[in-house]
């Protein structure tokens, strides 16, 4: 019962944020010098390293992440974006997962909001995901969120809900929290945590995050260390970047976790 009020308070959160946001926080200048508030295109790619201890009896395992994000503008305020992700093991329980998704939203300089749709695959088990998600983006925060459907004729279908809340130290430095909750007859939480910093004077920027997963007394822990190179608009700060791309799924390498 409580995680299901919990489930359905962030549901309420998904649909209030927008008025919330703008009554309180209001947005950015177009002027300011955080972000340009013109749609470009703009992608980015990113590689990682990661550390994944399971505690259901396998063991502990090595892995390599990767992935390729890419913004284009339909028109002023309707933006289109594709990211196409995966994850393989190379230690101790291997396993791999991939997958690609599109989304669809319109962004402002205070809000954006749309749908996704999108496919992947954990060891051979194929499934199809469609959802809504949205993202404010303050002064010195930006808060995310996505609401997700997942079916497939090999897995059981399941729905989840999530947030993510950036705090931007500067224009160049951002700290996430963030938790994931699945509708799974276990119920499945992951919480996380980490810190991006893009290299002043290039595109690249270096991350680290720390994830939790748990259900019944069982919990997972992951840390992921990587890069991002960013192009298309060169000399950005982060948090530009960070507009430009708002959005990400991240459920491939996620869902093997829940699935084994």
């Amino acid at each position: 019962m409580r995680c299901k009020a919990v489930a359905l308070a962030a549901g309420l959160m998904f649909v209030a944020g927008p008025v919330l946001a703008q009554g309180y926080y209001g947005a950015p200048r177009s002027g300011d010098p955080m972000y340009s508030s013109q749609s470009i295109v703009t992608g980015d790619v990113t590689l990682a390293l990661g550390w994944y201890d399971p505690d259901k009896g396998n063991d502990e395992t090595g892995e390599i992440l990767g992935g390729v994000r890419i913004a284009v503008p339909l028109n002023e305020l309707w933006n289109a974006q594709l990211e196409i992700s995966g994850m393989s093991q190379f230690e101790g329980a291997k396993s791999e997962a991939y997958g690609g998704f599109g989304h669809i939203y319109y962004k402002g300089p205070q809000f954006a909001i749309g749908g996704v749709f999108g496919g992947s695959s954990v060891d051979g088990d194929g499934a199809y995901t469609a959802g809504a998600e949205k993202a404010f983006f303050m002064p010195s925060t930006t808060l995310k969120s996505n609401a997700l459907y997942t079916w497939s004729d090999e897995i059981d279908d399941y729905w989840s809900i999530g947030g993510e809340l950036g705090w931007y130290w500067n224009a160049n430095t951002r700290a996430d929290f963030g938790a994931r909750y699945w509708s799974f007859e276990d119920e499945i939480w992951q919480f996380w945590t980490g810190v991006e910093h893009l290299i002043g004077g290039t595109n690249m920027s270096v991350f680290g995050e720390a994830n939790i997963y748990t259900n019944n007394n069982i919990t997972d822990w992951e840390l992921v260390a990587g890069g991002r190179y960013a192009f298309g608009r060169s000399g950005a700060s982060l948090q530009q970047h960070d507009w430009d791309r708002p959005f990400s799924v991240q459920l491939n390498h996620d869902l093997d976790r829940i699935r084994d």
